[in-house]
């Protein structure tokens, strides 16, 4: 009996698992989209978005979110619109960026037009160090606007080392994602 209650204990305890290790195919069919993830990387279950990471949240993370395009975003009082032009686009994102508590030291690096899924969009490259001022990041953003729907890929590392190191899979990972229905 006690065996029994020591393995559900165990399923129970795993089934809440905040990290599970990922590679290859994902499929977010309540998002719309699919995408390869990297081997061995971990996929966050506390967050919305898709999150991973293979060394940890703050050292590099890779994050694919959607939004409504007209919804409000937290740092910023300008917004998304239809039919906005892909370097319109990134202006926001940008300011939404910049205007983050937790950001300072914001350094935009590139800005260019870009395409994911076969959409038009944007690419943004960036640097900034935390509030505390003591690690500088490196990221990279690519948005694109599909109806209703804006989707973000983020690349989000430590600038010394991680950022190099997988900067190569988050383009990998970037240049796979796809919507399911356009």
């Amino acid at each position: 009996m006690k065996k029994c209650w020591l393995v559900l204990i165990l399923l129970v305890l795993t089934a809440c698992a905040p990290w599970a290790r990922v590679g290859g195919d994902y499929r977010e069919e309540s998002q719309n989209y699919s995408v390869t993830l990297p081997e061995g990387w971990m996929k966050s279950n506390t967050v919305n978005d898709l999150l991973v990471t293979h060394d940890g949240v703050l050292l590099q993370t890779i994050r694919i979110e959607r939004f409504k395009t007209d919804q409000e975003l937290k740092h910023t009082r300008k917004k998304y619109s239809r039919n906005m032009l892909p370097q319109e686009m990134a202006d926001v994102a940008i300011d939404n960026i910049k205007s983050d508590p937790m950001i300072t030291n914001f350094k935009l690096l590139e800005s260019s037009p870009a395409t994911l899924s076969g959409i038009p969009g944007f690419k943004i490259v960036y640097e900034f160090k935390t509030k505390e001022g003591q690690l500088r990041f490196k990221c990279i953003y690519y948005g694109i606007m599909s109806g209703e729907w804006n989707y973000g890929i983020w690349y989000r590392a430590a600038a010394r080392h991680y950022f190099d190191k997988d900067v190569q899979t988050f383009e990998t990972v970037s240049q796979s994602f796809r919507l399911l229905k356009p």
